[in-house]
């Protein structure tokens, strides 16, 4: 009788182990597709919050392509105006700004490129 049990609860167990694993697996897969979108938004909202950037036409750029690519309307991330705008920025910008906008573009480069 004690070793039903003992099977069935390992049974029970496994069962709940292997439904965890694939819980974790969905959860991570669906994460990942959403990643482009959660950093093409960060930089988003830092770009248009941000003071001290100049106005300029590579920043209007990067602006309408990631707005572009949050609303689907590009499927690809806009790495070539992100390129384009870190090398336009100004010496004079303070450097907690270019350090924050290169690693953002690094870091889409290594991921989406």
């Amino acid at each position: 009788m004690i070793w039903w049990q003992l099977l069935l609860e390992m049974a029970v167990l496994s069962l709940l182990g292997i439904g965890y694993y694939y819980f974790q697996k969905y959860r991570y897969l669906r994460w990942l597709k959403q990643e482009p979108q959660i950093l093409a938004k960060d930089l988003f909202i830092y770009l248009n919050a941000e003071e001290t950037i100049p106005e300029s036409k590579d920043l209007e750029k990067i602006l309408v392509s990631l707005e572009d690519f949050l609303e689907q309307r590009r499927s690809t991330w806009p790495l070539e105006e992100l390129k384009n705008f870190a090398a336009s920025l100004p010496a004079t910008l303070p450097t907690n700004i270019t350090r924050k906008i290169k690693e953002a573009r690094d870091i889409a480069i290594k991921l989406y490129s």
